[in-house]
């Protein structure tokens, strides 16, 4: 997750006095429920953008929406924990992806032979 990237809000529950529970994040990334636009308008009939204007969606919606399915009720607790490593899974990810680049960024490629496609390629590091 970029901090530039559109993030989508959390309807995250609260204890008494106003914490988050359970870790929950308080947004995603747009590009995580971007896909699944169509099953949030059939479960809620409101666009993406008209449910992150009325503050977004709770853990177990977003559940039901990333996984294209109605909404059926689905206990707090497990739909927190789901998100929440859900989003660190995603984090992982981004990072293994960065280091993956960074990693390439230190190649030298040298063609051997015409350039075209299924030319043997030299890497040096």
């Amino acid at each position: 997750m970029t901090i530039s990237e559109r993030q989508f809000p959390i309807i995250a529950p609260r204890d008494n006095r106003g914490r988050v529970l359970g870790g929950c994040p308080e947004s995603v990334p747009w590009s995580f429920v971007e896909p699944h636009r169509a099953q949030a308008l059939a479960n809620h009939s409101q666009t993406l953008e008209r449910l992150a204007e009325r503050g977004g969606l709770a853990p177990s919606e977003l559940h039901a929406i990333v996984h294209d399915r109605p909404w059926v009720p689905m206990d707090r607790d497990k739909a927190v924990a789901w998100l929440v490593e859900r989003v660190q899974t995603m984090a992982m990810e981004q990072a293994l992806r960065r280091a993956q680049v960074e990693s390439l960024d230190s190649y030298t490629v040298t063609t051997v032979g015409p350039v075209q496609s299924g030319t043997l390629r030299e890497f040096k590091r």
